[in-house]
């Protein structure tokens, strides 16, 4: 079992926090794995305490799209981007930390998150 640190901005880390946000999405690094630990951090408010969670499965998809798109017709995008409510919208969100380029080098990964 792996722990990861994962630093967040204010409105996500308070999703996590609520635990409206169950599924997350990183860059496929090879190495997230089942019942790896996510400790969650507040990049903007240093005062805020870590959130933990346990990573319950891990799905790979090529792309951001195909994963907001398996999502979406699951229904699930709003437990990835909580308030988010299309693919298009969610890709603008995800675009603006990972270029469609990297994606298709590395893949991404959708991680299945619950409390610890």
């Amino acid at each position: 079992m792996s722990v990861w640190n994962i630093p967040l901005p204010t409105p996500w880390f308070e999703v996590v926090k609520s635990g409206r946000k169950s599924l997350h999405g990183r860059l496929n690094n090879g190495k997230y794995q089942k019942d790896d630990i996510i400790v969650f951090s507040n990049v903007l408010d240093k005062s805020e305490k870590t959130i933990q969670r346990r990573i319950n499965s891990v799905e790979v998809f090529p792309s951001y799209k195909e994963a907001l798109e398996k999502l979406s017709d699951r229904g699930l995008l709003d437990d990835l981007l909580p308030g988010v409510t299309t693919v298009d919208d969610a890709m603008k969100i995800y675009l603006r930390n990972v270029t469609l380029v990297v994606q298709k080098l590395h893949g991404v990964v959708l991680l299945e998150l619950s409390g610890v």
